[in-house]
C-alpha cells in the first residue's frame, strides 16, 4: 500500500500574505517610477516643430541668452488683444517660457482692466499718457519698455509712392527685439548719460515746470542709464566711458574751448543728442556744420496742425524712413514753436564717411518766422511755406589706433517737447527714449536674429460667401468677414 505525503493548500494564509505584499510593492514602484518620470520630463525634454509656419523654433542664440536667466524675468504684454501683433508676441513669450523657468508673464487688457492698467503703470513707472501697446520687462532692479512699432517690419514704400494709404507689415521680428531687451538686462548693460549744464538748459531735477526734464531722465534711469550732469567750463572734460551727451535747450551761447571738448569728443567715436528749440543763440552752429547739419535762425509754426489752434504748439506725422523714426510711422509728435534743421550735404565738400538724414519734417502748410522776439512773432510775406526739416542725424566713421569706430550726432529743433509737459503728450515719451537708445547702440547684437516673415493670403469672396461667412463664424468673430478679404498671418 503506497501513502502520498499530504498536499499543502496552494492559498495558505501564508501564501497570500507573501502574494499581498508583493502586489503592494509592485503597484508602489509603478507609482514611484511614473512620477520620477514625469518629474524628469518637466526639466529635460525636447520639442519638435511640425507646423513650418507656426510658431517656428527659437534661434540658438535666444536660447543660449535665455539659459543665462539666474532670476525672475517678468514679462508684462500691455496689449490689446485685438492688435494684429498680439497673437504671435503671445506665442513667442510662451516659447521663452518653455526656455527659462524664471520668466513669468502676465497680459493687462488696458480696455477691459482700468484699475489693473493703472497699477501696472504706476508699477512701471510709465510716463506716456494714454493707453499704449508696450512690452514691459522687468528684471532685478531694471526696467524695460518696448513699443509695439519696434516688434514689426514695416514696408512704407507704396505710401511714399503714393499709390496707397497702407502701411504693411512685412515681418515680425518680436524675438530679435526681445532678446536683445533681455541680454542688457541681464549684462547690467548700464550706459553713462551726461547733460551737459552751465548755460541754463533744462534742469534734470526740476519735477514741476514744464521745461523741466526730470521725467526724461526718469524714463532713462529705469532703462538702465547712470544720469550725471556736468559743466564743461575750465579743466572739465567730458569722460572718455560716456555712452551719451545730452544738450537741452541751451540760453547762452557755448564758449570756443567748450565747444571744442564737445568736438573731441565726437571724434572719439562718441553720441550726442542735441534739443535746441527756437528763439534761442547756442553759438554751436560750427560744431553743427562740421557734421553737415545746418541750425536755421526760425521758428516753425503750423496753424492747420496746431491743436490748441495757436501758433505755439503743432503735431507732426511727417517721418522719413529711418531706423529712429520707424516706430513712429502711425504715430504723432507734438512740438512747441520747433526750428528748422536741415542737411548741408550739398553745400560742403563729399565724405564718403560721413551720412547726414533728415528724419523728421512739418506738414506742408508749416511756415517759417524769421522775424521775432522773445513775446511776439512777426511773419512776413518773404517767409517760405512748406514742409521744413525739423530734426536731422549725421553718423561718421572714425578709424583710429583702437579700430573703427562710429560718431553720432542728432540735433533736434524742439526742447520743450521732452519737458515735464510735452513728453506726455502723443508719443513724445517713446520717441525720446527710442532716440536715446539708437545713439546708444543698444540693438547692435540682435542682427544674427532674421525677422519672421509674414504670409499674406488673399481670398476674393462673392456676396454671398461674406453673408455666410459673417452668419457661419463664432460671435467673437463678428468682423471677420470684412477682414477675410485681405490678412496677414505670422
Amino acid at each position: 500500500m503506497r501513502i502520498f505525503s499530504p498536499i499543502s493548500p496552494g492559498f495558505s494564509r501564508q501564501n497570500r500574505n507573501r502574494i499581498r505584499f508583493h502586489v503592494w510593492v509592485s503597484l508602489a514602484c509603478l507609482i514611484l517610477i511614473t512620477l520620477m518620470v514625469n518629474y524628469s520630463a518637466t526639466r529635460i525634454f525636447s520639442r519638435l516643430h511640425i507646423a513650418k509656419g507656426s510658431n517656428p523654433a527659437l534661434s540658438p542664440l535666444t536660447t543660449q541668452i535665455l539659459s543665462m536667466l539666474d532670476s525672475p524675468l517678468d514679462i508684462v504684454l500691455y496689449f490689446n488683444p485685438d492688435h494684429g501683433v498680439f497673437k504671435p508676441l503671445e506665442a513667442l513669450v510662451r516659447e521663452f517660457a518653455l526656455i527659462s523657468p524664471f520668466i513669468r508673464i502676465r497680459h493687462i487688457d488696458y480696455q477691459s482692466d482700468p484699475a489693473e492698467s493703472e497699477r501696472v503703470r504706476r508699477e512701471f513707472s510709465l510716463a506716456f499718457s494714454g493707453e499704449r501697446d508696450v512690452v514691459l520687462l522687468r528684471y532685478k532692479d531694471h526696467f524695460r519698455a518696448i513699443l509695439e512699432a519696434d516688434l514689426s517690419v514695416l514696408d512704407i514704400s507704396q505710401l511714399m509712392e503714393g499709390t496707397s494709404n497702407e502701411i504693411r507689415r512685412t515681418a515680425f521680428k518680436g524675438e530679435q527685439t526681445l532678446t536683445s531687451a533681455i541680454l542688457s538686462l541681464s549684462l547690467s548693460d548700464e550706459k553713462s548719460v551726461v547733460f551737459i549744464e552751465g548755460h541754463s538748459e533744462a534742469d534734470i531735477q526740476d519735477t514741476q515746470s514744464q521745461s523741466g526734464y526730470s521725467r526724461f531722465v526718469q524714463s532713462l534711469s529705469n532703462n538702465q542709464c547712470r544720469i550725471s550732469s556736468l559743466s564743461l567750463s575750465g579743466t572739465n572734460a567730458i569722460p572718455a566711458s560716456t555712452s551719451l551727451v545730452v544738450i537741452a535747450q541751451p540760453r547762452s551761447p557755448y564758449s570756443p574751448e567748450e565747444i571744442r571738448k564737445i568736438h573731441s569728443y565726437l571724434e572719439s567715436g562718441g553720441n550726442v543728442m542735441a534739443c535746441i528749440g527756437g528763439m534761442t543763440q547756442t553759438g554751436l552752429e560750427p560744431l553743427f556744420a562740421n557734421y553737415g547739419i545746418g541750425l536755421a535762425d526760425n521758428v516753425i509754426i503750423d496753424l492747420a496742425h496746431s491743436p490748441s489752434g495757436t501758433p505755439t504748439d503743432m503735431t507732426l506725422t511727417n517721418f522719413y524712413a529711418h531706423p529712429i523714426t520707424r516706430p513712429f510711422y502711425n504715430g504723432q509728435l507734438y512740438f512747441f514753436l520747433p526750428r528748422s534743421v536741415h542737411s548741408l550735404e550739398k553745400s560742403i565738400p563729399k565724405d564718403k564717411k560721413l551720412r547726414i538724414d533728415e528724419i523728421l519734417y512739418s506738414s506742408p502748410t508749416a511756415q517759417e518766422v524769421t522775424s521775432y522776439n522773445q513775446n511776439e512773432l512777426n511773419p512776413s510775406p518773404k517767409d517760405r511755406t512748406g514742409e521744413f526739416p525739423l530734426a536731422t542725424i549725421a553718423t561718421r566713421t572714425i578709424e583710429s589706433p583702437q579700430g573703427i569706430q562710429v560718431s553720432k550726432l542728432l540735433v533736434i529743433g524742439e526742447a520743450l517737447f521732452l519737458g515735464n509737459t510735452g513728453i506726455q503728450n502723443f508719443m513724445n515719451y517713446e520717441f525720446g527714449l527710442h532716440c536715446a537708445n539708437f545713439l546708444m547702440e543698444r540693438n547692435l547684437f540682435i542682427d544674427r536674429i532674421p525677422p519672421k516673415p509674414i504670409q499674406e493670403y488673399k481670398l476674393n469672396l462673392t456676396t454671398r460667401q461674406r453673408m455666410l461667412a459673417r452668419w457661419d463664424c463664432w460671435p467673437s468673430c463678428r468682423d471677420y468677414s470684412s477682414r477675410l478679404a485681405s490678412r496677414s498671418i505670422f
